[in-house]
């Protein structure tokens, strides 16, 4: 009978040993798998630099564009565009907003205008990287003028005029592009002097 509780003495202890080793193995296996995602998870600080380049970001850097990154922000607009692309933003300068009758651009950012206002900036967006020397090759293809869609749906006619590329909107209003172009991580951005829109409703 001793011998019998020696041997269940010796037995419980292995099978102790062993659930510890398993233990052990577990944890480590354990640790290696959160080690492993840590580090998977710091690998995109590499791409920090790109991502602080997008249409937003380079946007914001801009000087004379506040309002529209106001606008970006407020449509929430903005948050879409800092993924995927690329985009081509004509961005209205200030002084485009500065048209717009007294009060109307703190109107337009309240919260409960946030879809309408989303309409008329996504109405300033077109899908791909569009440089002026590709919106000109647009036009010559399309013997004096192209049509490329905009994000809120409506057309955009693109025209060249001697050096200067005009957009029109839906409403027929003209937007004379200003500058060169200015590359982004995520797209291409133009100034232009007018406020476009989508249409109407």
């Amino acid at each position: 009978m001793g011998a019998t509780r020696g041997n269940i003495g010796i037995a419980l202890a292995c099978a102790l040993a062993l659930a510890g080793c398993g233990d052990k193995a577990a944890r480590n296996e354990a640790d290696a798998v959160i080690a492993s995602d840590v580090e998977s998870l710091a690998l995109p600080a590499a791409n920090e630099e790109a991502i602080a380049n997008t249409v937003v970001e380079s946007i914001r850097r801009l000087p004379d564009t506040t309002k529209f990154m106001a606008a970006l922000t407020a449509s929430g607009v903005g948050e879409v565009l800092t993924h995927g692309g690329p985009y081509t933003l004509f961005v209205p300068t200030d002084s485009a907003f500065d048209e717009l009758p007294n009060g109307q651009f703190d109107t337009l950012t309240m919260p409960e205008n946030k879809a309408r206002l989303a309409g008329i900036v996504n109405s300033h967006v077109v899908n791909g990287a569009l440089q002026v020397s590709d919106l000109r090759a647009l036009v010559k293809k399309g013997e004096g003028s192209a049509v490329v869609k905009t994000l809120a749906g409506s057309d955009l006619t693109v025209k060249a005029e001697g050096d200067m590329i005009t957009v029109t909107d839906a409403t027929g209003k003209v937007a004379t592009i200003g500058g060169t172009d200015i590359a982004a991580g995520n797209g291409m951005i133009h100034p232009i002097d007018k406020l476009l829109s989508p249409g109407p409703g």
